[in-house]
């Protein structure tokens, strides 16, 4: 299933204004790499009513979901974040 769409859920602040650059240059690189585009949307949710409904805590905070899907909630981690994006393109 290729990228349809990315969500960031989290209160507004710094480091999920920076999460949000940074899925937007991940996404440049592995469109370089491949050389195919990706069509998707990034979704920002400021609300944390909204993190309850995929079974997350406030305290699990940033979450991001990919299609639907919590991949990361809580931490971060940008290399596994950049894999999971790179084969869900392949993978599309």
């Amino acid at each position: 299933m290729p990228i349809n769409s990315i969500e960031i859920i989290c209160l507004p602040c710094p480091k999920c204004e920076k999460l949000e650059a940074k899925i937007h240059e991940m996404i440049k690189n592995i469109e370089a790499i491949l050389k195919t585009k990706i069509v998707y949307e990034l979704k920002l949710t400021r609300s944390l009513k909204d993190i309850t409904v995929h079974s997350l805590n406030p305290s699990q905070t940033p979450a991001i979901l990919i299609n639907g899907q919590v991949e990361f909630a809580g931490r971060v981690d940008f290399i596994l974040l950049r894999r999971k994006l790179e084969a869900e393109v392949r993978r599309g």
